[in-house]
């Protein structure tokens, strides 16, 4: 097992123990998931725009119509 698969099995076990064992409830753990996944996105839009810029999207890309 790779380094950043451990971490990546420890910091998605983290919460799932919280849940199970904590009581910790699901609504705030579902919320900041949707938030990460956001705060990747916002990251990735401007990345993706500037490949359409530069010409170098995928042509059939469905985020950038020719």
């Amino acid at each position: 097992m790779t380094p950043s698969l451990a971490a990546l099995v420890i910091a998605n076990a983290i919460p799932l123990v919280g849940v199970l064992f904590l009581g910790w409830t699901v609504f705030p753990l579902v919320f900041l998931y949707w938030l990460e996944n956001v705060v990747v996105g916002g990251f990735n839009v401007p990345s993706e725009e500037s490949l359409a810029l530069d010409g170098l999207a995928p042509a059939d890309s469905f985020a950038f119509p020719p």
